[in-house]
């Protein structure tokens, strides 16, 4: 690649710090999921309460795909000479990334439901207080509600991002521009812009509300059991 061409966009220098760094950060992520993923089966087959969620699982096999395809991007040194890899790298990049999301916000989903259905609101006199049903009269629903919630799960974080590469493939969205394995970004088109908009940014922004609006729930519906501030003491001092 001339120091001429118009999508050389680094030096050689800023080059080689960005690929040692991407592929240091993809190592590291790479690690931190697998360590993840054996503390998951560790759990499992110690913890005396059994859990038939593979949701973590999924996350962590999203992850492991962004970080290889990070990986794999920082390699590509030759936009033009690898335009067919390139592709693939940015729509794996895109495929995962919107998994990892998706699977985040069903954990959120997940968890809010159980402590929905976990918590149960008693007016009194004194005042609202919680506690914790019988677990003898959830269990049944519960267990039913799981596996149901979970195919849905499935369904949805597995089958919108395979939506979002349906349309980047149509119209010829993904590939090489600016060093970076993606969209091709240019004036002379818009429409990766309007797939960056629609299946990547709004989505990310939407999840990210989702979640910061169930961890509010979380707070508030902990800050309503019993010794609660004695538990917020101990965790913040």
């Amino acid at each position: 690649m001339s120091s001429t061409d118009p999508t050389k966009v680094f030096s050689s220098f800023e080059n080689d710090v960005i690929v040692y760094t991407s592929l240091s950060l993809g190592g590291l992520s790479i690690i931190a999921c697998l360590v993840v993923i054996g503390e998951y089966f560790s759990h499992r087959r110690y913890s005396s309460i059994p859990s038939s969620s593979v949701m973590p699982l999924c996350l962590m096999g999203s992850d492991l795909m962004l970080a290889a395809s990070s990986m794999m991007e920082s390699m590509q040194h030759d936009g033009v000479t690898n335009n067919g890899m390139c592709k693939f790298v940015g729509i794996l990049s895109q495929y995962s990334s919107l998994c990892s999301f998706l699977w985040t916000a069903a954990i959120s989903a997940k968890t809010y439901s159980l402590v929905s259905h976990l918590f149960i609101s008693d007016l009194s006199p004194r005042g609202q207080r919680m506690h914790v049903a019988r677990s003898n009269s959830i269990t049944g629903t519960s267990n039913k509600f799981e596996t149901n919630s979970e195919i849905i799960y499935h369904l949805i974080c597995w089958g919108i991002p395979f939506l979002s590469i349906i349309i980047m493939l149509a119209t010829s969205s993904a590939g090489y521009k600016s060093n970076s394995c993606w969209l091709k970004l240019s004036p002379q088109s818009k429409m990766p812009l309007v797939v960056a908009v629609l299946f990547y940014w709004l989505p990310l922004i939407g999840l990210e509300l989702y979640n910061i609006r169930v961890f509010r729930f979380l707070i508030q519906t902990v800050s309503k059991m019993p010794q609660s501030q004695h538990l917020f003491r101990r965790f913040t001092r």
